[in-house]
């Protein structure tokens, strides 16, 4: 059984994927930016100070095996609407943070020597 750990799983195309890998035999810890109480979810904001600590964490703790990278900000509207900030936060979000994020799971997929990446 192949342990998957899926990003943005609270709604949308993780959502989907999270109960796709799920019904195919897979057991998924899904992450979500809202506080759950269960122990196989990981919480928290991708862009927190120590979102990668708890990362790294998790995948050691969980032994996972396939990694989703599906957390982003998505907004559909005209380029020119958006504001500074909204701008900054979605570099933050879908850029900035998802390059770090990577590079954790990818040291410890090397680490493990395997492992894959979504």
């Amino acid at each position: 059984m192949k342990k998957v750990l899926i990003t943005g799983a609270n709604r949308g195309l993780g959502f989907h994927l999270m109960n796709e890998f799920a019904s195919s035999g897979c057991m998924v810890f899904p992450h979500t930016r809202e506080i759950e109480t269960n122990n196989k979810t990981l919480n928290g904001d991708i862009t927190s100070e120590d979102f990668c600590d708890k990362l790294e964490n998790f995948l050691y703790e969980n032994e996972i095996e396939v990694f989703i990278n599906n957390a982003a900000i998505y907004k559909s509207k005209n380029f020119l609407e958006y504001s500074k900030k909204e701008i900054v936060d979605l570099i933050n979000v879908n850029l900035t943070s998802q390059i770090l994020i990577i590079q954790v799971v990818y040291k410890y997929f090397l680490k493990k020597n395997s492992g894959f990446i979504v």
